[in-house]
């Protein structure tokens, strides 16, 4: 399958299940041996009460370095409270990530951050882990390809330095499905309080 019918299935899927974009964002000066472009769409809230998303197309486009099946590749995707046109570097840079580090990025694994500067200006929150997505419907998170591949969404949700440094401890579940819950924290706040 070449690149621009990867990236054709992937914006039809994010678009059936998010709606129309507001913006498209191309990033074609990626580190190598990064795919580039990567492109990050910007999708309004749907509905009162739901988040701005964005989303990475491009990622997919090669298999992650290190894994274990080349028929799965990965995209991803960050929420947000309000409108950050500046997120979408950010996940540009995340999507990045795996291919300039020759790594794996999954479900768990944190990706430290870089200062301490915030993922935005102001922000508190300067690290980030990789989740399952968890508040979409349940057939987003995979894209089957009509060649035969498919593509993974995850999670990229920022935290504080204390929590990246729980996540290694006691693993990230338990601080997403207990002490998130327990302190009903919004992820998408990017000024959030701390649980740890």
């Amino acid at each position: 399958m070449d690149d621009e019918a990867r990236d054709t299935e992937l914006i039809n899927h994010y678009t059936k299940f998010l709606g129309q974009r507001s913006c498209l964002f191309e990033f074609k000066q990626l580190d190598p041996p990064s795919p580039n472009p990567i492109i990050v769409l910007e999708f309004p809230p749907r509905a009162e009460g739901f988040d701005w998303v964005y989303v990475t197309v491009g990622a997919g486009r090669k298999p992650m370095p290190k894994t274990k099946d080349p028929k799965h590749r990965v995209e991803f995707l960050l929420y947000s409270r309000q409108c950050q046109a500046e997120l979408a570097h950010v996940l540009a840079q995340i999507a990045a990530y795996p291919f300039v580090n020759n790594t794996l990025l999954a479900a768990g694994h944190t990706i430290a951050g870089t200062s301490h500067e915030g993922v935005i200006p102001g922000s508190p929150l300067t690290e980030f882990l990789i989740t399952p997505v968890y508040f979409e419907a349940e057939d987003f998170d995979t894209i089957r390809h009509t060649d035969g591949t498919h593509t993974e969404v995850l999670w990229a949700t920022p935290l504080y330095l204390s929590e990246r440094m729980f996540v290694k401890e006691r693993g990230w579940k338990v601080l997403v499905e207990e002490l998130f819950i327990e302190h009903e924290v919004e992820p998408a706040d990017l000024w959030r309080a701390r649980v740890i």
